[in-house]
């Protein structure tokens, strides 16, 4: 063997060992080899605001006592106020929350969790008088939520077959693609809540005031329509329903003994219409399959 063959051999040998990868080729090729196989359905972290109305229906009862006479407080009002909300939550299919393989009828319907802040609610009651001829007694109410909600996405790309079937046998052969590209897109939603409300309010009639701040277990029920505008971008439609609690508080007044015995309890119920967006904002894989 020749002293050029030797070299050549060396020369080769050093290239095979310039080109091994090293840490950095190695992450590289480990994060190509991971976005390039295969994943079960994604978990997809979302940010969703909501822009609505809310109807509040509110009782409002006590008495003022003035050692003597006592009088009654009761009546209810309706007021209307609108609201501003914001939510981060996480979106897991139904078939992938297990880490174990779920039996094959398990749909992967998509089930949400969220953190979400509600805001903007104040309300204007007007409730009718002590003894007549008196002043109405007027109650300010303003209501935040924070809610953990829990939701189930129903697709509704399952209702095409039942309707097209139904339309051909009454008006012939009817395909309706528009409807099946919409059905195709849209869920139904539905789900409960439960969190914190605080309710601040201010009663007065006449001379006499009372107001209070108060930190209250709330629930509230959801449902609605989501739409899909592209993969990541959803806009939705719906009601809710929402218990703040109530708020009971004491009347001052020049006139009234400070015994606490004027007192004034507020007992709002809440109905909502909410329009809004959800965007996704990042998805991974299952983590533990």
């Amino acid at each position: 063997m020749g002293i050029g063959t030797l070299m050549n051999r060396s020369r080769a040998a050093r290239l095979r060992m310039d080109v091994r990868p090293g840490p950095v080729g190695l992450l590289a090729a480990g994060l190509l080899l991971a976005l390039a196989a295969p994943a079960h359905a994604d978990w997809r972290l979302y940010m969703s605001a909501d822009l609505g109305y809310s109807i509040a229906d509110s009782t409002v009862e006590g008495e003022i006592n003035f050692n003597p006479p006592t009088f009654n407080i009761g009546g209810s009002d309706t007021d209307v106020s609108p609201l501003l909300g914001g939510a981060v939550g996480i979106a897991i299919p139904m078939d992938e929350i297990a880490p174990v393989e779920m039996p094959r009828w398990v749909p992967d319907w998509d089930v949400r969790g969220e953190v979400e802040a509600v805001g903007l609610r104040s309300y204007d009651f007007r409730t009718r008088p002590i003894v007549p001829g008196n002043a109405k007694v007027s109650t300010e109410l303003d209501v935040w939520t924070v809610m953990g909600n829990f939701y189930l996405d129903v697709p509704l790309s399952g209702l095409y077959r039942p309707i097209s079937w139904t339309t051909s046998r009454l008006f012939g052969r009817w395909r309706l693609r528009t409807l099946k590209y919409a059905l195709d897109r849209t869920t139904f939603d539905f789900g409960l809540g439960i969190g914190v409300a605080g309710l601040d309010v201010t009663t007065s009639e006449a001379d006499n005031e009372g107001k209070s701040t108060d930190y209250n277990f709330a629930w509230q029920a959801h449902a609605g329509f989501a739409y899909a505008v592209s993969d990541r971008v959803k806009l939705n439609l719906g009601y809710r329903y929402l218990d703040p609690g109530d708020s009971e508080f004491n009347l001052r007044g020049a006139s009234l003994p400070q015994d606490g015995s004027s007192f004034v309890k507020v007992d709002p119920d809440i109905h909502e219409v909410r329009a809004g967006v959800r965007v996704e904002v990042w998805d991974f894989a299952t983590p533990w399959r």
